[in-house]
């Protein structure tokens, strides 16, 4: 076992007791189901997945453009009931190569009767195979009940926590993936943008991410050169219309998320921006900042070499009653040089 780090300036001797440990008892939560007509419900999903393995077949005879690769996946699209969760664990395969997997989830918030209600949306990768396996589970949903414990049949169908709470299946959109909403709208389909698109890392990611980029230069999209690798995801910018995209990137399986660009602060950092434009930015932002404390604020505890709270923008959260040294002689104002 490595020696454990040795941090002298954090002294937690006054603020721990000895406990006997007591192992946590089994607690059983019920996954909350709405109601079903079995038979109603699992026959209309039927029909719902049968129409998108459907697609897999018109996708085959669709002539694309010259050079555009085509995928064996679709992005499909769960819309759970409103008051109830699905089942996100089953949405998902953890294998090299998957036959579906969970991609996003979006929460959307209802009022009803003065009660604030939620729905998810949640975007599937699928390919042939999933969608065969989903409609194996919502006949098995159909035709055969679950099992308690002792191995004694229940009047619950099997696979209800994942089949019931689904109001419906239906294929994804490119808006499926825009994860800015609702304080950022989605682009306007004919609207040359730019976008920063987030992909899946895979065992083969980069013969896919040439892919990507092999077809978004068909469609005459602009890219940027470099990528921001993550250890799930692989994030480039990219500049086309939601139309182009769409003709694109759902012919692939490793897409993951659409956001829209964010701008660094070199607007204020850059080497060419002087004293005077840092104060205007300054003061633009204290008018536009309501500052709001009382006992029921969150409270942060910042370990640091000392800080200097006669910032304007620091100044009314960090009184000096609340800053604190361990020893007095080293003082609580910023030591780190130039400040």
């Amino acid at each position: 076992m490595p020696e454990p780090q040795r941090l002298p300036h954090l002294k937690v001797d006054s603020f721990y007791q000895d406990k006997t440990y007591n192992y946590p008892k089994d607690v059983i939560v019920k996954f909350p189901l709405t109601p079903r007509n079995r038979a109603l419900h699992g026959n209309a999903l039927l029909q719902q997945l049968e129409s998108i393995r459907q697609q897999f077949q018109i996708a085959e005879q669709e002539e694309l453009p010259a050079n555009i690769v085509r995928d064996d996946a679709l992005y499909v699209e769960f819309h759970s009931e409103i008051g109830f969760p699905l089942k996100f664990d089953s949405l998902s395969q953890n294998r090299d190569k998957p036959q579906f997997q969970l991609l996003t989830v979006k929460e959307e918030k209802f009022q009803e009767n003065g009660e604030e209600r939620k729905r998810y949306r949640v975007a599937v990768m699928m390919r042939q195979g999933g969608v065969s396996e989903f409609i194996k589970k919502v006949t098995t949903y159909l035709n055969k009940n679950s099992k308690d414990r002792d191995g004694n049949l229940t009047d619950k169908p099997r696979y209800a926590d994942l089949i019931a709470n689904i109001a419906s299946i239906q294929l994804a959109t490119l808006e499926s993936f825009w994860t800015d909403a609702p304080e950022l709208a989605f682009p306007e389909p004919d609207v040359i943008v730019w976008w920063e698109a987030w992909f899946r890392r895979t065992s083969d990611d980069g013969t896919k991410l040439a892919r990507v980029r092999s077809n978004l230069e068909v469609i005459g999209a602009q890219l940027s050169p470099q990528t921001l690798d993550f250890p799930e995801h692989r994030v480039m910018l990219l500049k086309a219309s939601a139309r182009q995209l769409s003709s694109s990137l759902m012919l692939l399986d490793n897409l993951a998320e659409l956001r829209k660009p964010q701008e660094i602060n070199n607007f204020i950092t850059g080497r060419n921006i002087d004293f005077v434009q840092q104060q205007e930015w300054l003061r633009d932002l204290q008018a536009r900042t309501d500052t709001h404390i009382d006992e029921n604020s969150t409270v942060v505890c910042l370990l640091d070499s000392g800080v200097n709270n006669q910032h304007p923008l620091v100044k009314n959260f960090l009184p000096d009653d609340r800053l604190h040294t361990y020893r007095p002689g080293w003082g609580t104002n910023d030591t780190w040089p130039r400040g």
